[in-house]
């Protein structure tokens, strides 16, 4: 049925791109979850594939896609026959193409890693004849066009390699059970989900984001009690493309937040906030060779009231680099091992599990299971409990107190759009996060959650950004309660990052 299903899929004849004067392919992973396997096929469009989850098909529809390596999102959008389709540039002129996707989760010009969540499998749009599987297609940029061609015969497309072996060489080729070895990335995009804090000194959260040319604009928050908004947006700073990763903390502990970034170049950079979100010091170098860090967190890891980062290496090393900064000086020079294998962690988070006012980590296994990783103090993780599983299916995984207790409770959005708190009840060694509600329906076209009080009534509320730009509110009650929405802005999706604490 699924051949059958297929053939059809894109009227594409094969046709291999002449690339022999191009530089070398990107070196791919499978752009699935660490440990999965799938099912890939040529069928009449080599080296065009299809791919569909292993045994059975069964999890193929709603499957979490991730990036293959590291790119920049050339296009992200709806086409009438393919569907919801995105295109990543790994540069050197290759191109990856996915179609028929049920889900889009990042926006063109979004700097992506490899693992980075994109969106999920589908069966959008007429050509995927109603099976949910991924047509994927490596391109070549030919004619220097600045995209690669696809889906149909002449297109730009050329033969991937996944983890050293070459896929896609003829038609009617069917490689069952190929395990994804994509296992260095992080689960989600770097901004994807975190909390928004005040930049100007006024009390009221902003939100700061960077747009594809790299201008830096910030969104003073000017919300009133019941009444959630943000101002019209200043630019207040440029060249911020060169920059991979941007997170926040103080991070010269003069209590104001300041701004790290990532450069291409892997020098780690403090850009300081002379207040009035004013970054236009002299940026500070604080490290270098982070290009071999694929996570960044941050968090008081060693319980000294400073805000820490913590790194994970492409070996799957994770160390704590602990903040020994004064106002104006920034340091973090201070490395502290406190892990291995993280390689196999395909989701990070930071937060207090059990409630013990220590900062934890909690992470998600290839298979689903979640983990808390419990800290003992100076930092050391070595105690971890179970929490959950069946995590592999869920995305927009986020840290927040949502029901107002106090403690840092758990958020996530399952395949049908469902949004589910789940609330921590927690005690010290003994992380528990069973008690699931559901606040909310429809969330499928949402690709950011940033959590901040929006209103100033003390609560932290949760913002959303749909796909088509439209940016909302959702006002929290008590009790998970964010039935309250307001809109607060549209043509939000020309934000290509935001700068969050996560």
């Amino acid at each position: 049925m699924f051949k059958t299903l297929a053939l059809t899929t894109i009227t594409a004849l094969i046709l291999t791109t002449n690339v022999s004067s191009a530089m070398a392919a990107p070196s791919l992973q499978l752009p699935f979850p660490c440990g999965q396997q799938w099912r890939l096929d040529t069928w009449g469009h080599a080296p065009a594939l299809d791919m569909v989850k292993e045994p059975d098909q069964h999890g193929t529809e709603g499957a979490t896609l991730v990036a293959p390596a590291a790119g920049t999102v050339n296009q992200s959008f709806y086409h009438n026959n393919a569907g919801n389709v995105i295109q990543i540039n790994h540069g050197g002129g290759y191109f990856t193409t996915y179609l028929h996707l049920e889900h889009r989760a990042v926006a063109p010009g979004t700097r992506v890693e490899m693992g980075t969540v994109i969106g999920r499998v589908g069966k959008s749009g007429p050509t995927s004849n109603g099976h949910p599987h991924l047509h994927f297609e490596l391109g070549y940029d030919a004619d220097g066009s600045g995209s690669a061609t696809w889906g149909y015969a002449g297109a730009e497309r050329v033969r991937p390699t996944f983890n050293g072996t070459v896929y896609g060489t003829a038609n009617n080729q069917t490689s069952r059970n190929v395990t994804s070895r994509n296992c260095q990335g992080s689960a989600e995009a770097d901004d994807t989900t975190g909390e928004a804090v005040d930049f100007d000194g006024d009390g009221k959260p902003d939100l700061l984001g960077t747009t594809a040319d790299g201008t830096l604009r910030v969104y003073r928050g000017t919300g009133s009690l019941g009444r959630p908004s943000v101002d019209a947006g200043t630019t207040i700073g440029s060249g911020w493309n060169s920059i991979t990763r941007i997170t926040v903390a103080d991070i010269d502990n003069d209590g104001k937040n300041d701004l790290v970034g990532r450069g291409a170049d892997g020098g780690l950079y403090a850009y300081l906030n002379k207040g009035d979100a004013d970054f236009s010091g002299t940026r500070v170098t604080i490290g270098s060779g982070w290009e071999g860090i694929t996570r960044v967190m941050v968090g008081d890891f060693n319980d000294d009231g400073k805000t820490d980062l913590l790194g994970q290496s492409t070996d799957g090393t994770l160390y704590a680099y602990l903040n020994t900064g004064t106002p104006g000086a920034p340091n973090i020079s201070t490395r502290v091992l406190v892990g291995t294998g993280w390689d196999g962690i395909a989701r990070v988070l930071v937060a207090d599990a059990d409630n013990d006012g220590k900062t934890d980590v909690i992470g998600q296994s290839a298979d689903g299971i979640l983990y808390a990783y419990l800290n003992t103090g100076a930092p050391n993780f070595a105690n971890r409990v179970q929490i959950g599983t069946g995590w592999d299916g869920v995305s927009l995984v986020s840290t927040a107190d949502i029901d107002g207790d106090g403690k840092t409770d758990v958020l996530a959005r399952h395949g049908d759009g469902t949004l589910s708190a789940y609330l921590n009840k927690g005690t010290p060694g003994a992380p528990d996060i069973s008690d699931r509600r559901q606040i909310g329906t429809g969330w499928n076209s949402v690709d950011r959650l940033t959590f901040a009080d929006m209103d100033a009534d003390g609560r932290t509320d949760v913002v959303g950004r749909f796909t088509d730009g439209t940016l909302n509110a959702y006002l929290a009650k008590g009790a998970a309660d964010i039935s309250t929405t307001f809109t607060i802005g549209s043509g939000w999706q020309g934000i290509t990052r935001l700068a969050v604490v996560n």
